[in-house]
């Protein structure tokens, strides 16, 4: 093991309630600072006990004095220039024990640190073997006030559990998912993107901000640009963007009714009536929306159904005809493809359900296709999750992201949900993730509903979650042994989600 000099921070002491084999508090060096959520340790039978500082408290009997208190109410000088109360102030940090390093393994703590024991910083070394990460694993940033510790956790564990990425705007939600994509890219993993708002076009262009070249020094690492693919509808199709049409033949009922857009029971009945008649007519041949349009008013006729019902559908069906919606359908051999970006860019200005649709549609196909392994082993990331998997809607992509969130594990498809209205994310998909990784949430009913999901360590760690700087997140879950809050790396390539500025000077 390398030896790395580790800080002295204080020492053991003994209260009413530690030490004990999971909690223990320890005075702090009066020229140490410390805070809350580090990672420290302490000598036990010839191993090290690692623990997490849950809290830092300041105490002093001067100002637990109410009289001392009010003697210096309303001075123009400071208490300390008129008495050095300061130097009379304890520090104390209340740690909860991680876990006891002995014979070069990690075992569950049983003895409590004797009172008197002195408290260092976390060996990288120890804090590392402990977490189980993987040293080529996904890098997405360093613990926060220890940033000699790397936060990379194994891709096999977040990939196959599948990731939630939440926070508000603002909070480096957009920008924490770019980092992830360029880890998974630089495996050679292929991401394919939901993207409603066109943002990740930028992958193609290497990072050149100023502020961030700099930072990448103490990261390690350099400005990269990545292979991308856009795709986009017909209707909504960019210059240098291939098409994305929809094979009719693969569509089942739910998803073809969906993309038309019902809105009734009769609407619904005849578009069941005319596929389900079709197909048993012409027994696996390919048909297309004409053929379609010729059974719909064979079967409203034969049903006696009213003439404005089959009307309508044909002229719903003949709309998306005319927008180019329906062709030879995608590729999975053409998107899924080992180390490159496929952008659905969806941010064209169509109706909610057409877009949902389409990226149910898309992502079934390509299941499908790795079922039958004709595709390599890829991540779905759907930006805006709770768009295309809403709790109190339902919806052909709800459906389909929760079959992938259930059975993807089994065929090597991950998925990735990103929220900013955490709320509105439907709970069966969700609770599928696991591993969550937390930027600044201060909706308290985004904060109640996602509680249950976080798998936190104590209290503290929820109730900062408001307070959380950008580019600051938790993770937690299956892939750390311990929630971390961490700094999130800077982007390599050019990051496209940033806010538009009202005024340019500062």
């Amino acid at each position: 093991m390398v030896n790395y000099t580790v800080k002295e921070l204080g020492i053991v002491i003994c209260d009413r309630n530690s030490p004990t084999p999971l909690k223990w508090v320890f005075q702090v060096n009066g020229n140490v600072e410390i805070k809350a959520h580090e990672f420290v340790q302490v000598s036990v039978n010839g191993g090290y006990v690692l623990g997490k500082i849950a809290s830092v408290h300041f105490y002093s009997d001067y100002f637990a004095d109410q009289v001392f208190v009010g003697h210096f109410l309303g001075q123009e000088k400071s208490v300390d220039e008129i008495y050095p109360a300061h130097k009379h102030m304890i520090k104390l940090a209340f740690a909860q024990s991680l876990g006891m390093w002995s014979g070069n393994s990690f075992q569950v703590p049983v003895v409590p640190p004797l009172p008197g024991s002195k408290v260092t910083e976390a060996d990288p070394e120890i804090f590392t073997k402990y977490l189980g990460v993987n040293p080529h694993g996904l890098y997405l940033g360093r613990v926060l006030n220890q940033e000699n510790i790397c936060v990379s956790p194994d891709p096999n564990k977040m990939l196959s559990h599948h990731v939630a990425i939440l926070g508000a705007t603002g909070s480096g939600k957009s920008y924490t998912n770019g980092v992830l994509c360029e880890e998974l890219l630089d495996l050679n993993v292929p991401v394919i993107v939901i993207d409603p708002h066109g943002e990740y076009e930028s992958f193609t262009d290497k990072n050149d901000r100023r502020d961030e070249l700099e930072k990448m020094k103490f990261f390690g690492i350099s400005p990269t640009c990545y292979k991308a693919q856009e795709y986009a509808p017909p209707f909504a199709r960019k210059n240098w963007q291939e098409s994305l049409t929809v094979n009719i033949n693969k569509l089942d009922f739910e998803m073809l009714g969906e993309l038309i857009g019902l809105n009734s029971d009769a609407q619904s009945d005849l578009l069941y009536l005319a596929l389900k008649t079709m197909r048993e007519k012409l027994r696996g041949e390919d048909f297309s929306a004409a053929r379609l349009l010729d059974f719909m008013k064979m079967v409203g006729e034969e049903q006696h159904l009213d003439v404005r019902t089959s009307t309508t559908v044909k002229r719903k069906l003949l709309v998306l005809s005319e927008l180019g919606i329906f062709g030879n359908g995608c590729n999975p051999r053409k998107l899924v493809q080992n180390g490159v970006l496929t952008i659905v860019d969806l941010s064209g200005d169509v109706e909610e359900k057409l877009k949902r649709a389409l990226c149910a549609t898309i992502l079934n196909e390509l299941f499908e296709a790795r079922k039958n392994n004709e595709v390599p082993p890829f991540l779905a990331v759907i930006e805006e999750s709770h768009r295309f998997c809403p709790q109190d809607e339902d919806c052909a992509s709800k459906q389909v992201i929760r079959r992938l969130a259930r059975e993807g594990r089994k065929f090597g498809v991950g998925i990735c949900l990103t929220s900013q209205r955490v709320i509105g994310l439907d709970k069966d998909a969700f609770s599928q993730c696991g591993t969550k990784i937390t930027l600044r949430i201060d909706n308290k009913s985004d904060l109640d509903y996602i509680r249950p999901y976080l798998a936190l360590s104590h209290q503290e760690e929820f109730e900062m979650i408001p307070t959380l700087p950008e580019g600051v997140a938790i993770i937690s879950g299956i892939s750390v042994r311990t929630p971390i809050v961490f700094g999130v790396r800077v982007r390599k390539s050019r990051h496209g989600g940033e806010s538009k500025k009202f005024l340019d000077r500062e």
